[in-house]
């Protein structure tokens, strides 16, 4: 599999029984180990108080940095709320409360800025508030150097580094819009939610005056279709759930997962203008979508220009990315709770596919980051009282070098998850 020069390859939860070359067998203890400085950043969340961060290296599976909520010190940070440009949604919903930022909420997802800080997202994972969403921007030491509020946020965001040593973060906001403007949709919801990547200039963080850009919305891209989904409540249509964003920056391609559409974007970033949000733009590559799906919700929008259009049977799928020019991808089946790395051609056609699967018939969340020699697997939260588990195996995803296991997954009370997995940024040390 070729897998050689990709270091960011993570997967959600997204797999199928293509017509291509396929593995699949018990995963066996039997690899090996090599010395490698390199290291994955993992958040653990739970609904019982304490949230956490931590570190493992990927040579051994030993933890060298953890970070919990109740050892962080945010006293001296202020908050900062975020300019948004191009937000054609509802602005606001009185449906919902005012956030209420003294109780605990979840870390869903941890990631290290390339100058070394701890950038942390928070959801309400137990009411949903989409009001509470918010960053924290971390020092080692447990410092709170910023909070960012952003209503909508939700599941996942990366960090782009940009060339003079600058980052910007990009991530996924929900776009609620009034089911009354499409006639199409036959329902008698009040509104339907779809979703828009935002991105965010770290440079702005010290001026306090903080500029967001939406970069892509569902809405623009998207056939809207009737959906089933209430992930935000019984009242609104959860149309595309995008639940997570992975960037490879070798390649400069930024993948997305749509849970409800059983669907996959690959964007290619266009940074060539310059280093700011401002000059960033997102142009559509390929699309992968489910044999439950078709290929009209991509070719019907009168803003389809021609990017290709693969099908596969999988459903749900978590975290993707797309590495190597955009001919390795990995990715996880929620439905199946399967782990998959595959190649494609230049014509959307899989060449070579590996799968692992879980001991477990469903997970949740979840992702793959594959590097030269081998491949990340996080099995992602709990379901039915599996585990929380990140394995290291072999790229062809059989052969076993070490396991992490959170036992306190198995506490149904407290449902805990991991958050995605993410590679550190190379210089960081621990």
């Amino acid at each position: 599999m070729r897998f050689n020069s990709v270091r960011f390859l993570l997967t959600g939860l997204f797999l199928g029984c293509f017509s291509a070359v396929s593995e699949k067998s018990p995963i066996d203890d039997s690899a090996g180990t090599v010395d490698e400085s390199l290291y994955i950043v993992q958040s653990l969340s739970n609904n019982e108080g304490v949230q956490s961060v931590f570190v493992l290296d990927v040579a051994d599976g030993t933890v060298v940095f953890t970070l919990t909520s109740d050892q962080i010190d945010d006293s001296a940070a202020e908050w900062l709320t975020i300019d948004l440009i191009g937000n054609e949604g509802i602005a606001s919903l009185d449906i919902y409360d005012a956030p209420d930022f003294s109780l605990t909420h979840n870390w869903v997802q941890a990631q290290f800025s390339p100058t070394g800080e701890v950038v942390v997202l928070v959801n309400d994972v137990v009411n949903y508030n989409p009001y509470v969403s918010h960053f924290l921007i971390i020092d080692k030491q447990g410092v709170v150097q910023q909070k960012i509020h952003a209503p909508f946020a939700h599941h996942s965001f990366d960090i782009y580094p940009h060339e003079d040593g600058s980052w910007s973060l990009v991530y996924v906001k929900a776009e609620p819009r009034l089911t009354e403007d499409f006639p199409e949709l036959s329902t008698e919801r009040t509104f339907i939610v779809g979703d828009q990547l935002v991105w965010l200039d770290a440079s702005d963080m010290d001026s306090g005056q903080l500029r967001g850009e939406v970069k892509w919305s569902s809405f623009a891209s998207l056939v809207v279709r009737d959906g089933s989904g209430i992930f935000y409540g019984e009242d609104m249509i959860d149309w595309t759930h995008l639940n997570s964003v992975m960037i490879d920056s070798q390649s400069k391609s930024l993948s997305v997962s749509m849970w409800t559409l059983h669907s996959l974007l690959v964007f290619d970033i266009d940074s060539a203008a310059g280093s700011t949000v401002a000059d960033l733009q997102l142009h559509t590559h390929h699309a992968i979508y489910s044999t439950r799906m078709n290929e009209q919700m991509f070719e019907q929008h009168p803003n389809y220009n021609g990017y290709r259009l693969s099908q596969a049977d999988f459903m749900n799928p978590h975290g993707a990315i797309s590495t190597n020019d955009h001919e390795d991808l990995c990715f996880m089946d929620n439905s199946k709770a399967e782990a998959v790395c595959m190649s494609v051609d230049s014509t959307g056609e899989i060449v070579e596919e590996h799968r692992a699967e879980h001991e477990y018939p469903v997970t949740a969340f979840g992702n793959a980051l594959s590097f030269e020699e081998g491949v990340i697997v996080n099995w992602g939260g709990p379901f039915l009282s599996a585990p929380c588990m990140i394995e290291r195996l072999d790229p062809q995803l059989q052969t076993r070098s070490w396991v992490y296991q959170v036992d306190m997954c198995e506490n149904e009370y407290a449902r805990p998850f991991l958050g995605y997995s993410r590679v550190v940024p190379p210089g960081i040390e621990f």
